[in-house]
């Protein structure tokens, strides 16, 4: 591995840096973070969308949403791009589908909604950097669908269902992109919604979904630092298919990093690592990957 040096030029997005000073830990002050990404790639994880039950007004799920939640651990890493449509932004993908109802498309799946149903997903508030914008684009669009900034209250719809001759409200639509204009972890609100009209005209056969809330990662992020009984506990992000490394330092202005851990799988979740070393009044770390 490489150590990459402390900048934040845009032309070295290709590679990872991520500094954090532990001030707040040892009551010396805020927190310091400077983060850049690494351009990692990981394959796109499947959300399934459908109902609890195939009846009128029974709500719709994300059906494997606690794999996704934040509580899970999951974090989605969008990769920085100094080139093309996304140039200056943190790109990536996160794939959802609508459970198909009948044979044609592969069901019937028992977490199905009715046929007829046609799913959206509304995403109507995000967490993160100050003066981050999180934004949706559709495939072959040079501009973004909608986009919604840190802390801003609004809505963004995007169809899940496809156009079905028998009304199938199966959906697996790609190409689509998730981008954010700063570094840093964003958690985004997502809610399914039936914007069907029922045979009577009586509005949508499913109510709305509970609100699913999934985290995102503009660049490789450390989460949190925590001083413990044990040592210092380093929460960060990682993606598949990568290895990762942890390394401390006591002086940001002439380092001497040395690991804390080195050779960690990354899976798509938040992971942590343990520093028992609390000898310095303060501390500097840094997560890094070839």
């Amino acid at each position: 591995m490489k150590p990459c040096p402390l900048s934040f030029a845009p032309a070295l997005g290709v590679k990872l840096r991520l500094w954090l000073r532990l001030g707040a830990v040892y009551g010396l002050g805020a927190l310091l973070f400077c983060l850049c990404t690494s351009g990692l790639k990981a394959e796109p994880p499947v959300l399934q969308a459908g109902a609890q039950y195939p009846v009128w007004l029974a709500p719709l799920v994300f059906v494997n949403g606690d794999q996704f939640g934040t509580n899970s651990g999951y974090i989605n890493t969008l990769s920085y791009t100094n080139a093309g449509k996304y140039a200056g932004s943190y790109q990536g993908s996160l794939d959802l589908m609508v459970l198909p109802a009948t044979d044609p498309y592969g069901g019937p799946s028992p977490s199905a909604a009715q046929v007829g149903s046609f799913i959206q997903a509304d995403i109507f508030s995000v967490v993160g950097p100050a003066g981050g914008v999180f934004s949706f684009w559709e495939p072959g669009s040079n501009q973004p669908a909608f986009s919604l900034g840190t802390g801003q209250i609004g809505s963004g719809r995007f169809a899940l269902t496809e156009p079905h001759e028998n009304a199938d409200p199966y959906g697996h639509i790609q190409g689509r992109t998730f981008t954010a204009s700063k570094p840093g972890i964003y958690t985004v609100a997502f809610q399914l919604v039936d914007t069907s009209v029922g045979p009577w005209s009586e509005g949508p056969l499913h109510s709305p979904s509970d609100v699913l809330h999934i985290s995102f990662q503009a660049g490789i992020s450390i989460a949190a630092v925590t001083k413990t009984p044990s040592g210092n506990v380093i929460r960060f992000g990682t993606c598949t298919n990568s290895l990762f490394a942890v390394e401390s330092c006591t002086n940001i202005s002439s380092p001497n990093w040395t690991i804390v851990a080195t050779n960690l799988t990354g899976m798509d979740r938040i992971q942590s690592v343990i520093d028992p070393d609390v000898s310095a009044p303060r501390k500097f770390y840094r997560v890094r990957s070839p």
